[in-house]
């Protein structure tokens, strides 16, 4: 089976060039590949989004009837959205903040779906963090 490996290290993409190389191994041929790429528009660092994963809190859970969602995404102003959805992909809840900067600290009522296991996700930028709610009444 193939594997690639991009250089030594974790590179961080910012704004500006880049070098990437890629080594492809397999058992009959090794291929050495060099290439440049450009990143363009990249403002929402990597930082920023672990700092907005380890603030995001979603309780009590398990729930009976609704949960409380507190993240905080400071620094930047970024379109966010938060959706709510069963595992079969069923979204419950939706929200929408343009230009989002500050603390977000609301309940989310889901006393009205029945008992299981749902999903939220916070998409921040073209970043997406995620976690299991459990509904028990």
């Amino acid at each position: 089976m193939p594997s690639a490996a991009l250089g030594a290290g974790v590179h961080t993409l910012t704004s500006g060039s880049m070098t990437i190389e890629v080594t492809l191994s397999h058992y009959v041929d090794t291929v050495d590949y060099v290439d440049s790429v450009y990143v363009q528009y990249c403002n929402v660092s990597v930082d920023q989004i672990k700092n907005v994963d380890r603030s995001l809190s979603v309780y009590p859970n398990p729930t009976s009837e609704s949960v409380n969602v507190q993240f905080q995404l400071n620094g930047v102003n970024k379109d966010v959205d938060l959706v709510v959805s069963d595992v079969l992909g069923k979204v419950v809840y939706t929200q929408q903040m343009k230009n989002f900067n500050g603390t977000y600290n609301q309940p989310i009522d889901l006393s009205r779906q029945a008992n299981g296991i749902y999903i939220l996700h916070l998409r921040v930028g073209s970043d997406v963090i995620s976690r299991k709610i459990v509904l028990q009444k």
